[in-house]
């Protein structure tokens, strides 16, 4: 989930039997591991220490087309920007 809403995109990651898959475009494209981005993380920290949670979902997604649950939110700004 960016900025500008939820993105798709198809890859093959390699993997083993012993390891876990990898894809490695993903750290050069910059991509989180969790599913929202950095930007989506701050947005809802800055917000969040606003006001509520519902007014703090209803924000982001005016501001930013990003669609973060309620749930999602709280985690989101207890984790500190770090992501869930």
């Amino acid at each position: 989930m960016t900025r500008f809403g939820l993105i798709l995109m198809s890859r093959l990651p390699y993997q083993r039997d012993d390891f876990d898959a990898c894809a490695p475009l993903d750290a050069q494209m910059g991509l989180p591991a969790e599913r929202f981005t950095m930007d989506v993380r701050e947005e809802v920290a800055r917000v969040a220490v606003l006001g509520s949670y519902d007014r703090t979902v209803e924000m982001v997604q005016r501001c930013t087309s990003a669609n973060v649950a309620k749930r999602q939110a709280e985690q989101l700004t207890s984790a500190g920007g770090r992501g869930l």
